[in-house]
């Protein structure tokens, strides 16, 4: 058998540690490494599937391990791919210890060879594009204590910023044609636990997540999407975080129902909620 990793990095800290956590698999099967490097969240992903697609005759699964992931055990790949087998899914998924959080969010993907995609067709859910056939999609759940690979464990501030950057725009989601519901409320649901880690430790990573997130929703970047991270670099740079901080905590501290109200305002929440409803019927 044999697996090919796939690696999208863009300047995470972890990436080093990423690479030597792959080196160090102990496994029964034959593991290359691939890295997609410097490109942009779309183009990337695009490359991603592509690759997936193109090298299906020559692979049996591949993993997506983000370059800000580090598996957690040098069986944890082993044990990863055996949930994936035993899944016979196409789409294998598991959450990941979070650092920005510290709970399991859902983060890492496995495909089976000859699953296919209409690839550039989401540039917001970009772990979601449409997919081309009908394959079975499966989700194991882990405690913490399960974990086998952990996400953002050496973030920067930076990173932290455009963690919270991307949640707001998944939030929002103003560039989308179809408003997924579920997904803006999950996304607010995380940045709720960014603020309990702010809370609990005073984490300048959580507050520059906090922050960067809340300049987005009110629209203070001029832009809503979340294309390339670099693109922020400079409103990152240019702001700062203690001061706008308290605009931050002022936002997200009310119940989430009021913030999403805050955002959309209520025709706006309320019609979105009737279209998500009817999409479930």
């Amino acid at each position: 058998m044999k697996v090919k990793v796939i690696t999208l990095f863009s300047g995470e800290s972890e990436y080093q540690e990423c690479k030597i956590s792959v080196k160090r698999q102990t496994v029964s099967f034959q593991v290359d490494h691939f890295f997609i490097e410097g490109k942009s969240k779309p183009e990337a992903h695009n490359i991603l599937y592509s690759t997936i697609m193109s090298e299906s005759s020559e692979y049996d699964y591949f993993v997506k391990l983000d370059a800000d992931m580090i598996f957690t055990s040098d069986n944890a790949l082993e044990k990863i791919i055996n949930y994936a087998i035993a899944s016979n899914s196409g789409i294998f998924s598991i959450p990941v210890h979070d650092y920005m959080t510290d709970s399991m969010i859902w983060g890492l993907n496995v495909y089976k060879s000859g699953v296919k995609w209409f690839v550039e067709t989401d540039n917001l859910f970009t772990d979601q594009q449409r997919i081309d056939g009908c394959y079975k999609k499966e989700k194991k759940k882990l405690d913490k204590c399960e974990s086998l690979v952990s996400h953002a464990s050496m973030a920067t501030d930076f990173q932290g910023y455009i963690f919270g950057v991307h949640r707001a725009a998944k939030i929002i989601q103003y560039e989308s044609v179809d408003f997924r519901f579920g997904h803006s409320f999950g996304q607010l649901q995380t940045l709720k636990l960014v603020l309990e880690r702010y809370k609990k430790n005073n984490s300048k990573v959580a507050a520059s997540a906090l922050v960067g997130a809340y300049q987005l929703i009110v629209g203070e970047l001029g832009r809503y999407d979340m294309i390339k991270r670099e693109d922020y670099r400079a409103c990152f740079e240019n702001v700062k975080v203690d001061e706008k901080l308290k605009d931050a905590l002022f936002f997200f501290s009310p119940n989430s129902w009021v913030i999403l109200i805050r955002i959309f305002g209520f025709y706006g929440i309320s019609c979105k909620i009737l279209k998500h409803l009817i999409r479930k019927l």
